[in-house]
């Protein structure tokens, strides 16, 4: 049944009872309104965690640095040991 363009008396009192409420409403399209206190509270923390990651990437970069100076140390000592086992080999074959 379509409704009538003009609010019939119970409509109305439910009207005024509704905008005269302190409580807050939010819109019909499902934004929110903020305070600008909240809003630059949420920006700061957000600075702060951007911050906070910039941090960790610095870290992750210094811990792959590492890790890839110990893998090339581990490449060198390596060939360091297969060298001495060569010369190991070669001294064991000579006869006296």
């Amino acid at each position: 049944m379509p409704r009538p363009e003009t609010p019939t008396e119970p409509e109305r009192n439910q009207l005024a009872t509704t905008t005269t409420s302190p409580q807050r409403v939010p819109p019909a399209n499902g934004e929110t309104q903020t305070s600008p206190a909240a809003l630059k509270s949420a920006l700061d923390h957000l600075e702060s965690i951007k911050g906070l990651l910039r941090d960790l990437l610095g870290r992750v970069n210094d811990t792959a640095n590492l890790l890839k100076a110990a893998e090339k140390e581990k490449r060198a000592t390596d060939q360091e040991i297969e060298s001495v086992r060569r010369t190991l080999r070669s001294l064991q074959r000579v006869q006296l």
